[in-house]
């Protein structure tokens, strides 16, 4: 995420490579802050979430919107009310032992955004006052 004059980005690192993990294996990572000046925010948090998500078919008649409905999710608070600078924070999740797989559906050659699957991601937040909030993604695989 950009904003205003100063350029400041959020993101999420896993520490392994694949991005694949297995029923109550320990989800590790980092959130990183990029700025060139101190950012103002109220807090900085990290979920971990399963969802299910569904992008209906489009035929000719009324569009509809696509859906996510939130299955599972665990939240840490990593920092509070503060002016943070430029740097990172660890945290660990484990998955659940009786975690669902993550269901990617063939991509369609018409349009690959069609259909329906559960897909498990790490969402960073940055709560920013009286201003655009910062949010940083990265989606993994459970098999």
């Amino acid at each position: 995420m950009v904003f205003g004059l100063f350029s400041s980005k959020l993101s999420v690192g896993l520490e392994k490579r694949g991005r694949e993990y297995f029923p109550g294996e320990l989800v590790k990572g980092h959130l990183k802050l990029s700025t060139l000046k101190e950012v103002k925010a109220r807090g900085v948090k990290v979920q971990i979430r399963c969802v299910e998500w569904m992008n209906p078919k489009k035929d000719g008649g009324k569009e509809e919107e696509g859906k996510e409905i939130l299955l599972w999710e665990k939240e840490k608070t990593l920092g509070k009310a503060h002016k943070y600078s430029a740097g990172e924070w660890k945290f660990e999740f484990a998955l659940p032992k009786n975690a669902l797989p993550s269901i990617i559906p063939e991509p369609c050659k018409k349009d690959a955004n069609e259909g329906a699957g559960l897909k498990w991601y790490i969402r960073g937040h940055m709560d920013i006052p009286n201003g655009i909030d910062m949010h940083a993604y990265k989606q993994f695989f459970v098999y």
